[in-house]
């Protein structure tokens, strides 16, 4: 009976040890935890308003998304943009896209990063004819008016920046508000 405590006692001892090892080797590949952000969004100087999206990217790729739920703030309630990461992205550059529009602001992805305060501004918005904050078919509407001459519409944005206002803009904005991931705009000035 001592022969089989001592037999029950080692082989114990030995699964902890194996398993142990094997808990070790699952820790080291999981992915680290991801950066998270909040703080101030505005638009034009203006507070962001609700529904505004501020996507996260690193090396060009969606890492990270979050939408504006109270006027002029991001990642409020602890509702953070979480940016995902890997350790291959410690000490890379996060570009913030503000409604499809980059962020004046960016920041480095840091593994272990506690959660930091951010505040993020976009200037000269351009696409945004009514001025709502948003990119959107009324824009769209409001420019392919004015394109055709039609009534008092006043929208003017040259937004693929090649002089004048025309039919292209009219085009890269219908692009944009389908995908603003592809189809960016460059803010130019009027004309």
């Amino acid at each position: 009976m001592k022969r089989f405590k001592r037999g029950a006692v080692l082989l114990s001892l030995l699964l902890t040890i194996i398993l142990s090892g094997v808990m070790i080797g699952i820790a080291d590949d999981a992915p680290p935890p991801p950066n998270k952000f909040y703080g101030n969004v505005s638009l034009n100087g203006e507070p962001a308003p609700v529904g505004i999206v501020i996507n996260a990217h690193i090396d060009g790729e969606l890492r990270g998304s979050v939408e504006v739920t109270t006027p002029g703030k991001y990642g409020d309630n602890l509702n953070y943009l979480v940016v995902n990461g890997s350790a291959a992205d410690d000490g890379k550059m996060i570009e913030f896209y503000v409604n499809g529009v980059r962020a004046n602001e960016t920041a480095v992805w840091y593994s272990m990063a506690p959660p930091r305060k951010l505040d993020l501004s976009v200037e000269g918005v351009c696409g945004d004819l009514n001025s709502d904050g948003e990119i959107n078919m009324t824009d769209l509407y409001l420019l392919l008016k004015h394109v055709g001459n039609h009534g008092d519409y006043e929208a003017i944005a040259d937004v693929n920046c090649d002089g004048s206002v025309n039919m292209g803009d009219v085009i890269l904005l219908l692009n944009h508000v389908n995908n603003p991931e592809i189809y960016r705009l460059t803010c130019c000035e009027e004309t």
